[in-house]
């Protein structure tokens, strides 16, 4: 399957996508994010009738991308890629040796109802 890079996102969209936050895509878009080569990029933004605005599914893919892998980022890091995949989180490490992971005394929470599923749309 390919993804459409041309299509767009609203903002909310767009933070489900690369998994930051809505205000991340607001500062990426209002400040703009530094490439691999240290070139400021700007979001390519389309403004409806109503105001909102409407981000390409391409410049939000690379700004996550460059923003990740950016160690000045807040987001970057000093580990590399496969360093990052193969560490796992502490309940998952636990699961796997057949414990529970530590309990921190509170009472369990309730499970949030699942999302909806977002769906990209496909390139032409």
């Amino acid at each position: 399957m390919r993804i459409n890079r041309d299509a767009y996102l609203t903002r909310a969209q767009a933070a489900i996508v690369t998994r930051v936050s809505a205000d991340a895509i607001g500062k990426w878009h209002a400040r703009g994010w530094l490439n691999a080569d240290g070139a400021r990029q700007h979001l390519t933004v389309k403004r409806l009738p109503n105001g909102n605005l409407l981000y390409r599914l391409g410049d939000i893919l690379d700004a996550e991308r460059d923003t990740a892998r950016n160690p000045n980022s807040r987001r970057g890091s000093k580990r590399s890629a496969t360093q990052l995949r193969a560490t796992p989180s502490p309940s998952r490490a636990h699961a796997r040796e057949g414990r529970q992971a530590p309990s921190t005394g509170a009472a369990p929470q309730e499970s949030c109802p699942p999302r909806t599923p977002f769906h990209l749309p496909a390139a032409a």
